[in-house]
């Protein structure tokens, strides 16, 4: 491995988090993170984040804001948590469900499980795509970033994919492919997830198409729709505002801005 190059990593993305910056090497990988603080601001919760027995590592961006109530159910299967943070429940979510945790989480997110023993990488990407996660792969490598620059220097040559710049120039359109601005350079797109297999090469599948889902949507006729909208609405304001830090607002004067200000105070 070349630690002049992971500190180079860590230096352009210092910027995502300038809380703590951290790498682990292990013989097939290299995970590095700079850490934001929100959630349980101790050293114990910095990423990446391993397993208890070491077998697992974990890197992620993003908040899951419902870990409070995936931590009381997996305490029923006897889980010990050494953190208060969602990072150590989602890794422990994984390690309970599989790939099938995505289904359970609430958030935003993009990140990266790596199991050691089975030698397999897990990626998943939230539904809305809200955190991106981008790819290159080199012969046999694969390189992820949360940022382009990241893979700059790792090593990519930026070349730009003139395809998606007529896309967007033309079109306007932006976020719609897996492909990117770079050559070579891919994503995955919102709702879907990857798994990494050495031996088997990068797989892609779909964990969430909210186009499905709104298609097979059944309404129910409801008397009471504004009471149902002021409870969902608070229900979601209440856990997104989960912070261990001073949390603020953003107004630009709107309703929906005045309607959120009105839910969190």
């Amino acid at each position: 491995f070349d630690l002049e190059k992971v500190n180079k990593i860590k230096k352009i993305l210092n910027h995502r988090g300038p809380d703590y910056s951290g790498h682990i090497i292990k013989k097939n990988a290299i995970f590095i993170h700079n850490r934001l603080s929100i959630i349980d601001l101790e050293k114990r919760s910095n990423q990446p984040f391993e397993s208890k027995d070491k077998s697992k590592i974990l890197v992620f961006n993003g908040e899951i804001y419902n870990f409070v109530e995936i931590k009381k159910e997996l305490k029923k299967y006897n889980y010990k948590f050494r953190t208060n943070s969602d990072t150590e429940v989602l890794l422990t979510a994984y390690e309970k469900w599989g790939i099938d945790c995505v289904n359970r989480l609430e958030g935003m997110f993009a990140f990266a499980i790596y199991d050691l023993k089975k030698k397999k990488a897990f990626f998943a990407r939230d539904r809305f795509g809200q955190k991106p996660i981008f790819f290159w792969k080199k012969e046999k490598k694969i390189y992820f970033s949360s940022e382009i620059k990241g893979l700059i220097a790792a090593g990519y040559n930026p070349k730009p994919n003139l395809r998606v710049w007529f896309d967007y120039l033309y079109f306007g359109a932006t976020d719609h492919s897996k492909e990117t601005f770079f050559k070579n350079i891919f994503q995955l797109l919102p709702g879907e997830l990857a798994i990494f297999d050495f031996k088997k090469g990068f797989k892609v599948k779909r964990w969430y198409n909210f186009k499905k889902i709104v298609k097979n949507l059944k309404l129910k006729q409801n008397k009471n729709i504004k009471k149902e909208i002021t409870d969902v609405s608070t229900n979601v304001v209440k856990i997104n505002s989960r912070s261990d830090v001073p949390i603020s607002i953003a107004l630009s004067g709107g309703l929906d801005s005045s309607t959120l200000m009105s839910l969190c105070y």
